[in-house]
């Protein structure tokens, strides 16, 4: 049991830190000091938000937050989304440039990030731990790439309801504490699903109906790795390692989705 807990610890640290400083954006963009504010050029966070109600920050005209390692917290029993993307902002982006500290967005919020299914939106290198009464399911909603995030939130990881493109892509993720990492439903866009470590989390596709690739994850634990839901989209499987101890594991392998570790091994 000791080495797994020191082997779930490093990886969080890998997935979470690998700077020592901040980008510029945290001095020259528009600073964001409290709830309730709009961006419509390039913003960042000045200081942690604790948040009571509503929404957080909203993205409007493609503008960008990094949110500076800095958190934003609700504080109160439910709030709506930390970040909410709407109108036209193609190409709005949530980043952390101060890869040294976590940005980290916890609590009660009912979405972490809500991307409405704008084109060329992102999500990247975010710490997600949602909880409470009024957390809803998910903490990524319908964004075109999810890159280098941690999800440790007691719900939903990443849930596509509407793709942007064929290029949408969940990769280089770690997923812990939470049923279904990724949850794919109803998008009329192909969508690869790689390079995540899953820690006693799945993907679900239910309904999906279009082409996807799911290659290089590794599912640790017993929930099965994936689960079709009765989706009819055509999918594409190499690489996916399970844990050989879970009999989950062992239907995933004879349907031919996921592969058991052999030596000699090396990560996808």
């Amino acid at each position: 049991m000791k080495k797994t807990v020191v082997k779930y610890a490093v990886v969080i640290a890998l997935f979470t830190f690998g700077g020592t400083r901040a980008h510029a954006s945290c001095s020259t963009w528009v600073p964001i000091s409290s709830c309730g504010q709009s961006c419509y050029t390039n913003c960042f966070l000045s200081q942690d938000l604790s948040c009571t109600s509503g929404f957080g920050i909203r993205l409007l005209s493609g503008a960008k937050l990094d949110m500076c390692g800095r958190a934003m917290h609700c504080v109160g029993a439910q709030c709506t989304a930390a970040v909410q993307m709407l109108g036209s902002t193609n190409g709005s982006q949530v980043i952390n440039s101060s890869l040294s500290i976590a940005a980290v967005i916890d609590g009660p919020w009912f979405e972490g990030v809500d991307c409405t299914a704008h084109l060329s939106t992102k999500v990247i290198g975010v710490h997600f731990q949602r909880s409470g009464p009024g957390a809803g399911y998910f903490d990524v909603r319908d964004c075109s790439k999810v890159e280098q995030n941690v999800f440790v939130s007691e719900k939903g990881g990443v849930v596509v309801d509407f793709g942007t493109a064929n290029s949408d892509e969940i990769d280089n993720n770690y997923f812990s504490g939470v049923g279904e990492g990724v949850f794919l439903s109803s998008d009329s866009f192909k969508f690869t699903i790689d390079h995540n470590l899953f820690a006693g989390s799945s993907v679900n596709y239910q309904g999906y109906t279009n082409s996807f690739t799911i290659s290089n994850n590794i599912f640790l634990g017993s929930n099965a790795p994936l689960a079709d839901g009765g989706g009819t989209g055509v999918g594409a499987y190499s690489t996916n390692y399970c844990d050989p101890e879970s009999s989950a594991c062992t239907t995933c392998v004879s349907t031919g989705r996921c592969s058991v570790p052999e030596a000699p091994f090396s990560l996808p």
